[in-house]
């Protein structure tokens, strides 16, 4: 028994046709692919860009804000020390003032406090 054999023409459009189109459309894909993930890998470098700026952006705004707060935290600290000083000064005067206009009872006071001083220290003995 013979086998038939197909001519050649059809052989050649077997090997050449089909498998030939896949092989292309197979390729172009591919090519597709790589043109979309170097699109990709481009927007990533972008983004990476975009959001390391927007950091130090954000980054330089807050240490601004941190030096204007230190600045108005230093300002009322100095003016609260101004005010306390101002405060411990009057304080002084009238108590100058007071143990100048009764001395009497100025040193009564101090006897008194140097007797109590005196008791709570040989109590503790």
């Amino acid at each position: 028994m013979a086998t038939a054999q197909a001519p050649a023409s059809v052989k050649a459009k077997a090997s050449n046709g089909k498998p030939e189109l896949e092989k292309e459309k197979a390729e172009m894909e591919q090519d597709s692919i790589e043109k979309q993930l170097a699109t990709i890998r481009e927007d990533i470098s972008k983004l990476t860009s975009s959001l390391a700026e927007l950091g130090r952006a954000q980054g330089t705004a807050a240490k601004e804000n941190v030096k204007a707060t230190a600045a108005e935290l230093r300002a009322k600290g100095e003016d609260n020390v101004r005010y306390a000083q101002d405060q411990l000064t009057a304080a002084a005067h009238r108590a100058e003032t007071s143990v100048r206009e009764n001395p009497g009872a100025a040193v009564g006071i101090a006897a008194g406090i140097g007797f109590v001083v005196g008791l709570l220290m040989s109590s503790r003995r």
